[in-house]
């Protein structure tokens, strides 16, 4: 992951999603991973694309599926980093930051910490779709200020999915979070972010 060389760090990365985060699963390797990969993730020294892709891994394992009791310690052991990692929301590098502020998302619990860092990033968003991130981040944190609900509304078909938008949006205005809130994080986070490591 450390490697000068980026076809290593390609191959270490792809490794790593598929043992300790196979598709949607976390094992019992995942929540003891979880303090190392942020370490990397908050190293200046790691290379940027590592540190945004780790980002993502981490949002993953958040979200994973498997056993119950598997799933909680994954989930408490990238809880466990947020705190360290929340600084890099509003960072120098929007594709870090943005990834952060999702990642936080799952974790309302910590919004008096994480929202004015995810506010003031909002108010700074280069581009409608790193807005339209931002909004639903905040929404997914607890903040119900005025337009937040719209402006994620504006999220042209390419960006996110209608029917995610039309399932997820109205249960977050009635306080309910469906899974759907965060497939469609997962959307509007691809949206901010599509093309950010091309050439």
């Amino acid at each position: 992951m450390t490697s000068s060389r980026r076809k290593r760090r390609e191959r270490a990365l792809y490794e790593l999603f598929g043992n300790i985060h196979h598709q949607g699963t976390v094992y019992s390797a995942t929540g003891p991973a979880v303090p190392f990969l942020a370490e990397l993730v908050r190293s200046e020294q790691t290379d940027h694309r590592v540190r945004v892709e780790l980002t993502w891994l981490l949002q993953a394992i958040a979200g994973g599926t498997g056993s119950r009791e598997l799933v909680g310690a994954a989930r408490d052991a990238v809880g466990t980093e947020l705190p360290s990692l929340a600084p890099l929301i509003g960072a120098d590098s929007p594709e870090l930051s943005l990834s952060v502020a999702a990642l936080a998302a799952r974790y309302p619990e910590t919004a008096e910490r994480v929202l004015p860092l995810v506010r003031d990033a909002h108010d700074d968003a280069s581009s409608p779709a790193a807005s339209r991130l931002l909004a639903l981040v905040r929404i997914l944190l607890g903040d119900r200020s005025g337009g937040l609900f719209e402006e994620v509304r504006t999220a042209p078909e390419e960006d996110a999915d209608p029917d995610l938008l039309a399932e997820a949006l109205p249960a977050l205005e009635r306080g309910e979070t469906l899974e759907e809130a965060y497939s469609l994080l997962e959307d509007l986070t691809g949206a901010a972010l599509r093309g950010w490591d091309e050439p």
